[in-house]
């Protein structure tokens, strides 16, 4: 079985042969897109955003590392993701 395979796929759990689920689109934001909504965000968010998204640094390192709850950094990086998330949908590039 290959992943791979756009015919389609044999279910892991049933064995039937499953289609190959439509293509995902193309999305229509670019980096210098995501870099303008970024910085949008407050530099906190943004700030702890990058150490976990960009430096691959893990919520309870970041929490260590800045004397804060790993609670605090999950609510600070989905704040970070929403208000990009918006920011790109009032830009017309999210949907």
């Amino acid at each position: 079985m290959s992943g791979d395979d756009p015919e389609g796929y044999v279910d892991p759990f049933t064995g039937e042969r499953r289609a190959a689920p439509p293509p995902l689109p193309a999305p229509r934001y670019t980096v210098e897109d995501i870099d303008r909504a970024l910085s949008q965000v407050p530099r906190f968010e943004q700030r702890l955003f990058v150490l976990h998204r960009i430096d691959g640094l893990s919520y309870v390192e970041i929490a260590e590392q800045n004397g804060i709850s790993v609670r605090r950094v999950e609510k600070a990086i989905a704040r970070a993701l929403t208000l990009t998330r918006r920011t790109l949908m009032k830009m017309g590039k999210w949907d």
